[in-house]
């Protein structure tokens, strides 16, 4: 039977591999992350160029339609021309012509240059959409690849989730909210190795994995040979004792 170290330990281990089938699961895989920012990149030029190519045509046809409403003005007004009785109303009616002349040229000028921006965007859009196919092509199809992939990964992540849950309920009350409480506060970080690092004749010198700061022989021993839970006097984290493999030495 596992000690409530082994399981705390194993526990960790789950979770973290959970974490990571859950990242998968939300977020674009590693591999995918650079393609998939420059697919972002380049959508969204194509966005604000097609919406520039639409801001345009939308002035183009504004202006037409205050040209052709000063063009019905003009042709009303010079209808009228033959119908004045006396100079007041010649020079009104003359008055009123030229502003209507004016918003005729001013609602052409406009058409020029609104229709200028739409030709121009215009090209920069099916340039951008030209060489926007490759790139999309290839995000599609790892998109594609990614789709099909997130089943077996989700399947994963609830053996990992049904495993953890199992562990929780070998691991006694004040281990288990001590490892909880640990896992919150250092970001899924709650256990740390103890790492032999210097070793001769005469001493043995261990540290922290987690925090490198020296982890005292005798909570060695504890933690090695009977499995206690105890934590770094430095970083708080739960020690864990990891045997090292055994070499085998190779045959003459």
């Amino acid at each position: 039977m596992s000690s409530p170290l082994q399981s705390i330990v194993a526990l960790h281990h789950i979770q973290t591999d959970l974490r990571v089938a859950d990242a998968r699961l939300s977020t674009v895989p590693d591999d995918m992350r650079e393609l998939h920012e420059a697919h972002g990149v380049k959508q969204a030029e194509i966005d604000a160029a097609r919406a520039d190519v639409e801001a345009a045509a939308k002035q183009v046809r504004e202006a037409r339609a205050a040209l052709e409403d000063a063009r019905a003005k003009l042709d009303k007004y010079q209808s009228q021309v033959s119908q004045v009785t006396n100079q007041r109303e010649y020079g009104a009616l003359l008055k009123e012509i030229e502003t209507v002349k004016e918003a005729i040229a001013e609602a052409e000028a406009q058409i020029a240059e609104a229709g200028e921006r739409e030709t121009e965007a215009a090209e920069s859009l099916t340039m951008l959409e030209a060489s926007f196919t490759e790139l999309d092509g290839r995000y599609r199809e790892g998109m594609a690849a990614w789709e099909a992939d997130k089943p077996a990964v989700a399947a994963h992540a609830e053996t990992l989730r049904a495993e953890a849950d199992a562990l929780r309920e070998k691991i006694p009350m004040g281990p288990r909210r001590l490892f909880e409480r640990l896992d919150e506060r250092l970001d899924g970080s709650p256990v740390a190795e103890i790492l032999l690092v210097q070793a001769n004749a005469t001493n043995r010198t261990y540290h922290c994995a987690a925090c490198n700061y020296r982890v005292r022989p005798q909570v060695v021993v504890q933690v090695r040979n009977s499995g206690e839970i105890l934590q770094c006097d430095q970083c708080k984290r739960i020690l864990f004792w990891q045997e090292p493999p055994v070499e085998v030495e190779a045959e003459a």
